[in-house]
């Protein structure tokens, strides 16, 4: 549309240039003259309306340098070329142009859609062309892919194709029963190199497993180390268990007054969930804060003989059943007169360690 614009301007700039210079070199009518002049303004008028700025300044720089001073003496001087002829007044020429001017405004109008018409048209085609770029676009990706898909399958055929020609080799070696015998006897001799392998693995793994098992036990009875387990004291409701275990210590475990005092707990409760009989109470367990506190303690135990209270480190449950099991072997060893000791979960028979359960 810019285009077609810049056309018009110019023949109608060329134009009005060709009117002037022949005005000098050649006479017209009146009428004629005036006629032109008028329909060659107003093209002017309508293809600068319809320039950008910058296609003015463009188009006002081609202008030729005296052109453009004729066209501005002309408009200043405000005279007209020459005097109305043929008896015909200015009020009659005015009419006159006002009509042309009308005439070109509209085939400036009709221009104007013709021009928003095909515009429209060079958007769809663009449109239309940029679904057909997109469309060519994606079958090149698609024929890309396939392309690739193609080669992937040769790739393959072909590993197939030189699998298959190894089999068939293969096949050929094997000609007699004892070529299948002895390939055989070799997978049966991996095969159990493999179980084998399997076999100490679980083996390790096994070992490994007992290991941790045994530093984690190991690691839960030092957690436990400080702790004494109480049994026998009497339940009561909103009771304090560290105040009941410092009166224990000091009434049945007959530990002098300034000596409870010095002894400091980590914490003090009762163990496991509260029994809906309460006949049996719950044991104590008690944390020191020092473990010589919490061995002094334990040394007054045999205060409690013939009483139904009791008082014995805290264990894992898995050290207490190996516990349970080397207790009757220590009787045994004893009621031979042997000496014997259960430290921990550990047997020691004359000072020698027996292997546990």
């Amino acid at each position: 549309m810019e285009m077609e614009a810049s056309h018009m301007l110019e023949a109608a700039l060329e134009q009005m240039d060709d009117i002037i210079a022949g005005s000098k070199a050649m006479e017209f009518s009146c009428s004629t003259c005036d006629l032109q002049i008028v329909q060659l303004a107003e093209d002017l008028k309508l293809a600068l309306e319809l320039q950008p700025n910058q296609e003015r300044d463009h188009l006002r720089a081609q202008l030729p340098t005296e052109t453009a001073q004729t066209l501005m003496d002309w408009l200043q001087s405000g005279v007209n070329f020459c005097s109305p002829a043929n008896n015909e007044t200015y009020q009659d020429r005015l009419l006159r142009l006002e009509g042309d001017k009308e005439s070109l405004v509209l085939q400036v109008s009709v221009l104007t859609d013709q021009v928003e018409a095909q515009g429209e048209k060079i958007r769809d085609l663009e449109s239309s062309l940029e679904e057909h770029r997109q469309k060519l676009a994606s079958t090149e990706e698609m024929l890309q892919q396939e392309l690739m898909s193609r080669t992937s399958l040769e790739t393959q055929k072909l590993d197939l194709m030189d699998e298959v020609s190894y089999l068939k080799l293969k096949l050929v070696s094997m000609e007699d029963l004892d070529c299948r015998l002895n390939l055989l006897e070799i997978l049966h001799k991996e095969l159990q190199e493999t179980v084998k392998t399997l076999s100490n693995d679980t083996a390790r793994l096994s070992e490994e497993n007992r290991s941790i098992k045994e530093t984690l036990l190991d690691l839960q009875a030092r957690s436990m180390r400080d702790n004494l387990v109480i049994a026998g004291i009497p339940e009561e409701a909103g009771e304090d268990p560290e105040n009941i275990v410092n009166s224990f210590i000091e009434v049945h475990l007959k530990l002098p007054k300034e000596e409870v005092q010095k002894i400091s707990f980590h914490r003090v409760h009762r163990l496991g969930g509260k029994r809906p009989d309460n006949q049996r109470p719950r044991p104590i367990v008690a944390k020191f804060e020092h473990y010589k506190q919490k061995e002094l303690v334990k040394s007054r135990g045999r205060e409690l003989k013939d009483t139904h209270y009791s008082v014995n480190d805290q264990f894992p449950g898995e050290i207490l059943r190996r516990r349970k099991i080397l207790f009757p072997l220590r009787r045994k060893h004893l009621s031979a007169g042997a000496r014997a000791v259960v430290a921990v979960d550990k047997l020691f028979f004359e000072r020698q360690a027996v292997p546990g359960p």
